[in-house]
């Protein structure tokens, strides 16, 4: 039951592309996030995924996921070299890896001022909306994008640090 009440609070407080008054946060939301997907997804954090893989034209990225399933996905919609220099472009952190992400974040040599990073289920248990917190709180974080299903980080030097819920 939590978790309806959380997604219930999460829609009262969430925008579309309307509520966003930041240039860059528009055109993700726009260009990338709301483009119509053809192909079925297995979830919405994938369909994410892929869709800012494309949108940003992605060529260094890293999954932390213990699902070989999602490595397999991937593969079939894209070359996948799990060897990929640093700095990552995008990067996927699942539910089962979510405790790495303060590691990763606190590590300067993995981003670049367009890096992505995408972070699963930040709903999913109390632990990971706490995460979701204290991720946004980092002063390396500049803008982030609550989805509801995944939180979207982005590490964007001359941008104000700003906080979005969007519905997708």
């Amino acid at each position: 039951m939590p978790y309806f009440l959380d997604y219930l609070n999460f829609l009262l407080r969430a925008t579309n592309q309307h509520g966003v008054h930041s240039p860059f946060v528009y055109a993700f939301v726009t260009k990338c996030l709301y483009r119509k997907s053809h192909a079925k997804r297995t979830t919405k954090s994938l369909d994410v995924f892929l869709k800012s893989k494309a949108y940003f034209k992605a060529e260094s990225i890293k999954l932390y996921t213990e699902s070989t399933g999602l490595k397999e996905e991937l593969k079939k919609e894209f070359v996948f070299n799990p060897n990929q220099k640093q700095p990552f472009d995008l990067v996927y952190i699942d539910r089962s890896s979510q405790h790495l992400i303060l590691e990763f974040l606190r590590k300067n040599d993995n981003w670049h001022n367009n890096s992505m990073v995408l972070l699963d289920g930040i709903y999913s248990t109390k632990e990971s909306q706490h995460l979701w917190k204290k991720v946004k709180a980092l002063p390396i974080t500049s803008v982030t994008v609550d989805l509801f299903y995944c939180g979207v980080l982005f590490f964007r030097k001359e941008q104000v640090p700003q906080h979005f819920k969007i519905r997708i």
